[in-house]
């Protein structure tokens, strides 16, 4: 494998084509830059690249590469796009749509909690992506949805897309098999049979929708601990359920459907989870659409300027905007 030579920077070229802009993030195993595409008249685009003590590892050279065909193979309006793929100097890069916008993680922190109406629009797109997923050939399981890994995005229209990011740990029908006890995944998300590191299939999804749900109406996630093993050994135990919402909040009231919903999706077995997407999408349908002042809050979503991590493929908004919840599009996820 060739080294890298050059230094990733501003005005450094990609492959003659990707002009290199401005740094957006790091993710960890990869860095994200916003750069102009020469051919398409220096139009701006998110570059993600591996980062080169990453690079040296089979596996993670194997996920990176698969991301870029898995979300190829997956247009959807709620999920983030791919354009392109290559080597720079032995390091693998994807070229990817570039969002502006705030992460949902970075919304709850903000506001502390959302309002059943603002949790209902902002989970149905999500769902309606990992349906896609689910239903495509081969199989798409995303393994680690969260917060951070969903983008809320702001439009011309005056509408709001709601995008989900970073199939780096998907698991793909025929594509890279995990290792026999190896846990992939973010633990305050993770399904039980993904914290023990048996096989998984789509209800390990259901079970991390349901918890980034439960963090959206309360502000915390269901389980929490000193570290990522103690929340583990929470969610592994068949005998430690999540905290009724009333324990979270006691003065405000979420209607009985939508805890119910929610705590179904949480079930430490995935038998008793909901079978498939569309089952959990109709019942969050049947969620009210309107607010009940005893929930708590109102029903606006305000996008303002990120202060917080700027997530990959995204950098912060510019400047304020308001945008009401109504205003997510109708036809993204309903």
């Amino acid at each position: 494998m060739a080294q890298q030579r050059t230094e990733l920077a501003e005005d450094v070229v990609i492959d003659e084509r990707y002009r290199l802009i401005k740094f957006v993030g790091d993710g960890g195993v990869a860095v994200v830059w916003e750069a102009a595409d020469a051919r398409l008249e220096d139009a701006r685009v998110a570059l993600k690249m591996l980062r080169p003590e990453h690079a040296r590892s089979p596996e993670h050279r194997m996920r990176f590469r698969q991301e870029g065909p898995t979300l190829a193979h997956l247009p959807h309006p709620n999920v983030v796009r791919v354009s392109d793929a290559g080597t720079f100097e032995g390091l693998p890069y994807l070229v990817m749509e570039l969002l502006q916008g705030e992460t949902l993680e970075q919304y709850i922190v903000r506001s502390g909690r959302l309002s059943v109406a603002e949790t209902r629009r902002a989970l149905l797109p999500v769902i309606s992506a990992l349906y896609a997923a689910h239903s495509h050939s081969p199989q798409i399981i995303h393994r680690d949805i969260k917060p951070e890994n969903v983008m809320l995005v702001p439009t011309v229209e005056g509408e709001v897309t709601v995008k989900v990011l970073d199939f780096g740990v998907a698991k793909t029908g025929g594509g890279i098999t995990t290792q026999a006890g190896m846990i992939l995944g973010t633990p305050h998300y993770m399904s039980p049979e993904q914290a023990n590191g048996e096989l998984v299939d789509p209800r390990t999804d259901i079970y991390s929708v349901g918890a980034m749900a439960y963090q959206m109406l309360t502000g915390c996630p269901p389980f929490e601990g000193a570290g990522p093993f103690e929340i583990i050994e929470q969610i592994r135990s068949t005998s430690t359920p999540p905290p009724a919402f009333k324990d979270r909040w006691p003065l405000v009231i979420v209607p009985e459907i939508v805890e119910a919903t929610i705590m179904r999706a949480l079930a430490k077995k995935p038998e008793d989870r909901f079978p498939d997407m569309a089952v959990l999408r109709a019942t969050v349908r049947a969620w009210p659409e309107k607010e009940d002042p005893r929930h708590g809050r109102e029903e606006t979503l305000e996008f303002v300027t990120a202060t917080l991590e700027v997530p990959p493929v995204a950098r912060p908004l510019e400047r304020p905007i308001e945008l009401t919840a109504s205003r997510i599009g109708h036809s993204r996820g309903r």
